[in-house]
């Protein structure tokens, strides 16, 4: 806190992002697919990494209550996940997006991986939607991405607007429930 933005940033560099960095650039800044993205993570960075230090004790708090509600829900969905593996849940901060599903290399195959925006969550917990809900639903689009076997590039280049739609709708469906 009070240190320039060149501080902060390589903190930020160096405690966050490197330790998880496909994740990061695959799900967070998307350098695959936006080619603007280096001057987008500036302007992300510089906007929110100030206010982040006073989200902490929030963040702690959600990261601490994370894994009892992703039991219930686990539990609650336990038919439709039929005995499935759950990919790897990334709890950090995104400075993005409460909750997103997405794909990382590992072992040389695109795995499906479940981030959760801690920051995000923190800062819309009063409104934004409830965390049970919010874990029900990732977890949802995980297993569905995991059963149909859908890769990236089908994702991301082949799916026409109703694609998208659909999987949102049906998450949302689900996670109501």
């Amino acid at each position: 806190k009070g240190q320039p933005f060149e501080e902060q940033e390589r903190a930020w560099r160096e405690l966050v992002e490197q330790p998880n960095q496909e994740f990061y650039d695959r799900l967070v800044w998307d350098t695959k697919y936006d080619e603007h993205w280096k001057e987008n993570r500036e302007k992300r960075l510089r906007k929110k990494l100030p206010a982040l230090l006073e989200k902490h004790e929030r963040i702690q708090a959600l990261f601490a209550s994370f894994e009892p509600l992703l039991a219930e829900q686990l539990e609650k969905l336990g038919r439709e996940l039929d005995g499935r593996e759950m990919p790897p849940i990334y709890l950090v901060p995104s400075l993005r997006f409460n909750g997103k599903v997405g794909f990382v290399t590992r072992e040389g195959r695109e795995q499906v991986v479940m981030g959760f925006g801690l920051d995000v969550i923190a800062q819309d917990d009063r409104a934004g939607t409830p965390l049970p809900v919010l874990i029900s639903h990732e977890v949802f689009h995980a297993c569905h991405m995991g059963t149909l076997k859908f890769t990236e590039a089908q994702i991301m280049k082949e799916a026409r607007i109703t694609f998208p739609l659909w999987m949102e709708g049906l998450a949302q469906y689900v996670s109501g429930m």
